[in-house]
């Protein structure tokens, strides 16, 4: 699963936050990602899909939630 499918999928989808701490954490572990801003994710009380958005935009500018890309 690539980030922006995981984005995607917890935007648009009504996951409780605990399923969505599990996907992160899955896409985490699957990927090897030892980057702090990614460990933000798994603490609860955060909004998850403000955070990833950041995390995509900042490899991707034109990415948003509004975009082409995001809607499939």
């Amino acid at each position: 699963m690539k980030l922006k499918e995981l984005f995607i999928e917890i935007y648009y989808d009504e996951y409780s936050k605990g399923v969505n701490l599990k996907k992160i954490n899955k896409y985490i572990e699957n990927n090897e990602i030892f980057d702090v801003d990614f460990f933000e994710l798994l603490y609860g009380a955060i909004d998850h899909e403000a955070i990833l958005l950041q995390l995509i935009q900042k490899g991707d500018p034109n990415f948003s939630v509004n975009s082409f890309e995001a809607e499939f």
